[in-house]
């Protein structure tokens, strides 16, 4: 069987690629699996293929440090064997986002400042700092405005290494890249004690406005008014710049919303299904025009009225769950605020 046995000089890390077949894959569990492998220095052995692609699923969770070997209980650090996989720029890519990670996690680390420096810099016995590139001092006096300039940025803070992330629409689970997991909404780590539940209806401080257990506790009696508590939510608990103009005269502003909201709620409930419909389709054929342009474009008007109708009988369908399951979840808020002792807010 033909070997090829490659050692790196600065690392004891051992792996063998073995160009015709290999006995056994952790990944596939496939047997004299075809094609070049991989044999880690803890001895596991991979296809070549799996462990590429093991690397891309790590990558998208920027599992870059330490890289783990994917064997079943194998906690062994295997970037090594990448060299035989990944092409060298590639490598050097992922080696140098690996060193960014690992200083992230140091919290003796701070990075500089300066524009288009990547630079940064560790502190010394006297707490000082310079960067390693430019040289030039970094201070790590914090501003006393600083959480009300992240709120108005719409950023939170990483609660492992300090780093910052934009809020954006979506999951309130974010990962870092120090491999801390926590809350996007509140910045506490998503830990056996963080409630997501409970995180989503409660302020910075863990408080559940009144208005809040009112809106879940009796939505199906406030449905034409939904547009305007999804607006409110999102503006106080989420992204406080949204609508700026609100923030001048927010009594005058709410109350034209609540006068419209039923308005934008059927405007919505009509127009959406008709724009989703044609996204839905469109993806379906994508790059496929050109050649037979004329039978894509017959088929694509075919096909999209029966998709607005579904996307809008799926809308009816995600509006009535919600009108049934959220007095539960206003109840379950209620029952949280009685068994804790938490007071609402004002």
């Amino acid at each position: 069987m033909a070997m090829e046995l490659n050692i790196n000089k600065d690392s004891s890390s051992i792996y063998e690629l073995v160009t015709d077949h290999v006995d056994f894959c952790e990944i596939c569990h496939n047997e004299r699996h075809s094609g070049k492998s991989v044999l880690c220095s803890c001895n596991h052995s991979f296809c070549q293929a799996c462990f590429t692609d093991y690397f891309y699923m790590m990558k998208s969770d920027y599992d870059y440090y330490p890289f783990r070997c994917p064997a079943y209980g194998c906690e062994k650090d295997v970037y090594k064997a990448l060299a035989g996989v990944l092409s060298e720029g590639q490598y050097e890519e992922f080696k140098r986002l690996r060193k960014r990670k690992k200083l992230i996690r140091n919290p003796k680390v701070a990075w500089c400042p300066v524009v288009n420096c990547d630079g940064y810099g560790i502190k010394d016995r006297d707490n000082k700092l310079q960067c390693r590139s430019c040289e030039t001092e970094i201070t790590t006096t914090v501003n006393p405005n600083a959480k009300e300039l992240m709120e108005c940025a719409s950023l939170i803070e990483c609660p492992g290494c300090g780093c910052l992330a934009e809020r954006t629409f979506g999951c309130l689970n974010a990962k870092c890249y120090c491999g801390i997991k926590f809350c996007m909404k509140c910045g506490r780590e998503n830990d056996r004690h963080h409630d997501s539940l409970v995180c989503l209806a409660s302020d910075n401080d863990g408080n559940i406005s009144w208005w809040v257990l009112v809106f879940t506790i009796f939505s199906h009696i406030l449905v034409p008014l939904y547009p305007l508590c999804i607006i409110y939510w999102y503006r106080n608990y989420w992204d406080k710049n949204y609508i700026p103009v609100v923030n001048e005269h927010p009594w005058f502003y709410g109350f034209v919303i609540a006068v419209f909201s039923p308005m934008i709620l059927v405007f919505s409930l009509f127009y959406l299904p008709f724009v989703w419909g044609w996204y839905c389709v469109d993806a379906m054929f994508n790059g496929k025009e050109a050649k037979y342009q004329k039978f894509w474009v017959l088929l694509k008007l075919l096909l999209y009225f029966p998709a607005v109708l579904l996307t809008f009988v799926g809308f009816l369908l995600a509006l009535g769950l919600f009108i049934a399951f959220v007095p539960l979840y206003g109840f379950g808020l209620l029952g949280y605020m009685i068994f804790s002792g938490k007071k609402s807010k004002e």
